[in-house]
């Protein structure tokens, strides 16, 4: 069974778009599933789809893609050092999402929900994977909205860390 998308190595999430190689019973079932939840597909995300895939636009994706992951790990790295008091994490070798444990007295879901109400930042709690205590996020976007994302972040935890340790 194979899955993929045009969402992580491409960058493009929005186009909400994949596909899946297996055998017939369970693509069928995938494909009924999808049918239920998403009535129909967008034709101009099949367009653009069919626009990225092409040969010369795949390769410039891909390489973006590659540039974005090494440079904002490199970034993501550097922030979580001085905060290795609060989160650990085993470094992925290569991709665009992190899976960080903290030691923090409060569920990793309300510190999600806090920090989108406070900062609008957007973290996966790790409840939802069966995982307490971790935070599910993706580094692998433009520098600067990075960046400014970890500067909130800081600025969330500078206001809340001592009611949360």
């Amino acid at each position: 069974m194979v899955t993929g998308s045009l969402s992580k190595v491409f960058g493009l999430a929005g186009l909400r778009l994949g596909w899946m190689i297996g055998p017939r019973e369970v693509v069928q079932r995938g494909w009924a599933f999808r049918e239920y939840t998403s009535l129909a597909g967008s034709s101009l995300s099949e367009r653009l789809a069919e626009i990225a895939l092409e040969k010369g636009n795949r390769e410039r994706l891909i390489e973006r893609g590659r540039r974005l992951t090494r440079h904002n790990f490199s970034i993501f790295d550097g922030w979580m050092q001085p905060h290795s008091d609060i989160f650990s994490w085993i470094k992925p070798r290569f991709g665009v999402i992190a899976l960080i444990k903290h030691i923090l007295r409060i569920s990793s879901f309300n510190f999600s929900e806090m920090l989108f109400k406070e900062k609008r930042i957007t973290v996966v709690p790790g409840e939802v994977f069966g995982l307490n205590s971790y935070l599910r996020l993706s580094y692998c976007l433009e520098e600067s909205r990075l960046t400014q994302a970890l500067h909130l972040l800081d600025d969330f935890l500078g206001e809340h860390l001592p009611e949360m340790k």
